[in-house]
């Protein structure tokens, strides 16, 4: 529990906020709100006491009940490489033959791999035996790699795609996404880096249980 909080005989319970940010709106059905739209608020700060004053002056404990938004910020960032690696067959293939069963392998005819290759595998049955046998026919095709210089403009819309994805999953699943800011930058002419800011509103009140 937040904040210094006047003793009230009971049990009662206080909204609290879930997050940063800055409070839209506020409306309060039992408790008495601390805060005003406009406020500044940190997480785990008291934004509805779980406490009423009564007639008399006096105060007794209820069970805090409101509906609180507020404006939040999520970020991301990431970058991408300006260089792509591709591959491109070149045509030359070797395959290794292996047969197999249950409780045996033997190696029917062996090949080396490739420094850089695509794998395939067959497998066709041995039929006419009683005992479970195949054969596996691996395929290793060799490839060539190169680099390829993507376009900046591409290389900036997969950052902005890769941080927008991680700001999103900082925001609750019913936030109101407002605006979103994206910045860009180069870096040693090799990454394109990319910020993104969401502003959002969403609900913000949590809820802690007052011990007196």
């Amino acid at each position: 529990h937040t904040g210094e909080m006047p003793f009230v005989p009971g049990e009662g319970m206080d909204i609290v906020a879930a997050q940063d940010g800055i409070v839209t709106r506020i409306s309060a059905a039992s408790g008495t709100p601390l805060v005003k739209p406009g406020d500044p608020v940190r997480r785990g700060q008291t934004l509805v006491a779980g406490y009423e004053r009564t007639q008399d002056g006096g105060l007794h404990a209820v069970r805090a009940q409101a509906q609180v938004t507020a404006r939040m910020w999520a970020r991301g960032s990431a970058r991408v490489r300006m260089t792509q690696e591709n591959a491109v067959e070149t045509g030359a293939q070797r395959r290794k033959v292996v047969l197999r069963s249950l409780w045996h392998e033997r190696v029917v005819r062996d090949a080396q791999p490739f420094a850089s290759q695509a794998e395939s595998t067959q497998r066709q049955m041995v039929v006419g035996l009683y005992l479970p046998l195949w054969r596996e026919i691996e395929t290793y095709a060799q490839t060539q790699v190169f680099e390829e210089r993507r376009a900046r403009s591409d290389a900036a819309s997969m950052a902005q795609g890769a941080a927008e994805k991680i700001a999103r999953k900082q925001c609750p699943p019913d936030a109101l996404i407002l605006d979103k800011i994206v910045n860009y930058s180069m870096i040693d002419n090799e990454f394109v880096y990319a910020s993104v800011v969401l502003e959002l509103e969403a609900p913000i009140a949590g809820r802690i249980r007052l011990t007196p």
